[in-house]
């Protein structure tokens, strides 16, 4: 499904002629030579300097999480977590030199220990976290299982123009890497309906946190069962009001304005990838812009991926979500950019390019 504009062609290309001029056989760097070459196309610089990083993690809490194998309470818990710095997406951000925007995209507070998003804000905070956003759309959706839809329209077309406004917000602030996490009790049945319900097959179905045999068959019953009762879907609208997340309404929001001001969307893993689905779906033109930042253990994630077009910069067994394969993949990023930046070029080396060239062979 992935589409490239002439655009973005044309500043690939300059990218793949500095690249070949550099010290080292044509394409002998693989995937970060055209990482490297993607990054000058969606950014339309010759030679993008070092990326800006952010990582924005949105949470919010799920109806249907009572089918979950944790509480809600585990999400305002560890959205406090991610608020201290003490979270896997923190230690990862830090080490890739990324800053860490949290945003409370419908939490239920009343469902854990802290009254409100306020309470959080209160502890310590990690240095790297630069910005907290209440965004809440509500105490958490409907629980669609018993046949009440997860949202309404209102809000659904709050959670885009809010998605888009934070979007525009980091694009302002000088972020030209983005990457999207996710935080959420009942998040990955959440995105596993609304993949399905934007036309995706039965495999989207997975443990998510590692429930029982019997419990992934009443999840594939919850979930089939909704599709049926809310469906047939003809539009993202439906599908997102139906099944989906508040969390991943504001992640493909955000999506949905990088055809206004391009910039790197680094994908993380299941739930954020089928907000992306969502997005493209909304407009095809944002998958011009996405690039994988890995491959999760969901087994719904590979075809998610090759639906859209996108080939993961690692796969490294993952599912924790939070960002954290995204963030991870930032540092891939980070090296492929370096090769064109600072590698020598033929004739500054001194390198007999001939010699080079029979290299090749």
């Amino acid at each position: 499904m992935q589409h490239v504009n002439s655009t973005q062609n044309s500043w690939a290309q300059r990218m793949r002629a500095r690249l070949d001029g550099r010290t080292k056989p044509v394409g002998s760097l693989g995937r970060l030579e055209s990482l490297a070459e993607k990054v000058a196309g969606i950014t339309q610089q010759e030679l993008p300097g070092p990326l800006k990083k952010l990582v924005v993690v949105a949470a919010a809490d799920h109806g249907v999480a009572r089918h979950s194998l944790y509480p809600k309470a585990v999400t305002s818990q560890m959205v406090a977590n991610i608020y201290t710095g003490g979270a896997a997406v923190s230690v990862l951000a830090r080490q890739a030199g990324a800053d860490v925007w949290l945003v409370d995209a419908g939490i239920d507070w009343a469902a854990g220990p802290f009254a409100s998003f306020d309470a959080v804000l209160a502890l310590p905070r990690d240095p790297k976290l630069t910005r907290s956003v209440n965004a809440s759309l509500g105490a958490g959706t409907h629980d669609w299982s018993t046949g009440s839809p997860a949202m309404s329209v209102e809000q659904f077309r709050k959670g885009v123009a809010t998605g888009r406004e934070l979007f525009h917000q980091a694009r302002a602030e000088g972020y030209d890497c983005i990457a999207f996490g996710d935080m959420g009790i009942g998040n990955t049945t959440a995105a596993a309906a609304l993949v399905m319900a934007l036309g995706m097959g039965s495999d989207s179905i997975d443990r998510g946190t590692g429930i029982s045999e019997e419990q992934l068959s009443e999840k594939r019953r919850v979930i089939l069962h909704a599709l049926e009762e809310f469906g047939p879907f003809v539009e993202v609208e439906q599908a997102m009001c139906s099944v989906g997340g508040f969390e991943l309404l504001i992640i493909a929001g955000m999506m949905s304005a990088v055809v206004d001001h391009p910039c790197v969307c680094l994908l993380d893993g299941f739930p954020v990838t089928a907000a992306a689905l969502a997005a493209v779906r909304l407009n095809l033109k944002v998958g011009e812009y996405f690039i994988a930042g890995h491959c999760s253990k969901v087994s719904g994630h590979r075809p998610l991926l090759d639906e859209l077009g996108l080939d993961p910069i690692l796969d490294l067994n993952m599912r924790l979500g939070e960002g954290s394969g995204a963030v991870l993949a930032m540092s891939i990023l980070d090296a492929a950019l370096s090769i064109p930046r600072d590698m020598a070029g033929f004739a500054d080396a001194g390198v007999d390019t001939a010699a080079a060239e029979e290299e090749r062979y």
